[in-house]
């Protein structure tokens, strides 16, 4: 995956991103039974509880098997309309699955602002995403229709001294649109005004079957914005390969971080089948030289215009250990004793009709599996009877997402093939103060 061409300017959270009164206690305890699982596919088989995942079911494996007969390597599945056997396919949308874990760690963004080494800041925006890996989950969810939005906040579980943290200034407020359906493009902002920080991501899956893994690749951009610093980290997500057998998630890959003079490289290294251990990751930051020319010709690229600062290696689903080689100093990053966020959905309003709560409530709430497909059935033949509708007007109008605009200056460039930077998609400004946290 290639970074940006372009360095983005910093991106301050809108005025539309302010509290709405105080957190009430209630907020954070009454989450209903129904909610998004926050169950993660990654770290060793053990979910983001703690407890330990089932196998997956012969019938669950022999469904697949069935599935995969019917179509070929390479095989794009984002855009097709294939069906997920029983047991495969979650009962929460995509949309929500992504936004309930995105930020789940959230103190790790907020400790930023409290570091004046720039280096050190790169390597805490390091630790929060290295903690993204679990956010993946064993079941496919269901595809988000055109307009779907949800919206959502979290709530830090601890501050930086490793106490309780609940002073309302450190709650993100973030708000998820799906902007395309063919293809599929997800765009969010996450934002803490009282913090000044801003996470715009812009995602569009491509997934494909690759024989013996599927193989999912997220072109887009994530940009950070840190206010206090006058600072943007930009980075493209890692493709991420789902096992066929025993249907283990790992990242697989090399992902960079930018951000003015630094950059950091995270590798994830593939399991080979035989033998080996799931999930090793190493990476290094550095200082790019901007005086590097001819004289580095001959040279590798690290000898002739990067500083490694601090190198890093070990397991994103375990511990990550830090060597700053400036100073010597090492340091032990542990995934497993990282406090979660509180994540709390905000329920849609009148205005919202398409919220993801109210599009498949009834795919969620059904009593039988046959209830379920029955319900999706709906939800997919009520959007192709708005795009037939949108096309016979011959108007020449094009759907527009109703809270996120695209950059100036930029045109769509994704296709099925992948390889094109996607187009970046901002949040439109005070759109959320209608949203009523």
């Amino acid at each position: 995956m290639s970074t940006p061409t372009t360095s983005p300017q910093p991106l301050s959270p809108s005025s539309s991103f302010s509290k709405k009164g105080k957190l009430d206690e209630s907020d954070l305890e009454n989450v209903p039974e129904d909610e998004v699982s926050s169950s993660y596919a990654g770290g060793g088989g053990v979910d983001g509880g703690g407890e330990e995942k089932s196998a997956p079911s012969k019938g669950m494996i022999a469904s697949l098997l069935s599935l995969f007969k019917k179509i070929s390597v390479g095989t794009e599945l984002s855009s097709s309309h294939m069906d997920m056997p029983e047991g495969l396919e979650s009962n929460n949308s995509g949309l929500e699955v992504f936004q309930s874990n995105a930020l789940r760690h959230s103190h790790l963004l907020l400790d930023v602002n409290n570091i004046e080494d720039p280096v050190l800041r790169m390597a805490q925006v390091v630790k929060w995403v290295l903690t993204l890996g679990r956010m993946f989950q064993n079941k496919k969810p269901l595809n988000p229709v055109l307009g779907e939005v949800s919206l959502c906040k979290y709530y830090p579980q601890r501050n930086a001294d490793g106490e309780p943290s609940r002073p309302d200034e450190n709650v993100f407020y973030s708000l998820h649109e799906q902007v395309s359906h063919h293809p599929p493009i997800s765009v969010s902002a996450t934002e803490n005004k009282d913090q000044g920080i801003a996470i715009h991501t812009t995602l569009a899956p491509r997934i494909r079957f690759m024989g013996t893994l599927i193989r999912l690749t997220m072109e887009g951009e994530t940009r950070i914005s840190f206010e206090k610093h006058k600072e943007v980290y930009s980075y493209v997500p890692p493709p991420v390969n789902i096992r066929l057998v025993g249907l283990v998630l790992e990242y697989a890959g090399t992902v960079e971080i930018t951000c003015n003079s630094y950059k950091a490289r995270i590798t994830y290294h593939e399991k080979p089948y035989l033998r080996g251990t799931f999930h090793k990751t190493e990476g290094v930051i550095v200082k790019m030289n901007p005086d590097a020319s001819e004289s580095g010709k001959g040279k590798s690229k690290k000898e002739s215009d990067e500083e490694v600062l601090i190198s890093f290696k070990g397991y994103w689903d375990k511990e990550i250990n830090f060597e700053d080689h400036r100073t010597g100093q090492k340091s032990t990053f542990s995934m497993l004793s990282c406090p979660y966020s509180k994540y709390i959905p905000i329920y849609p309003t009148e205005e919202m009709p398409m919220s993801s709560r109210r599009v498949w409530y009834h795919r969620k709430h059904a009593s039988s599996s046959t209830d379920g497909a029955k319900a999706k059935k709906e939800v997919e033949e009520e959007q192709r009877r708005l795009a037939k509708e949108r096309t016979e007007k011959g108007d020449g109008s094009k759907w527009e997402p109703r809270y996120f605009t695209m950059e100036q200056g930029q045109e769509d460039e994704s296709n099925s093939g992948g390889g094109k930077k996607q187009s970046f998609y901002n949040v439109k400004p005070g759109t959320l103060d209608e949203l009523k946290f």
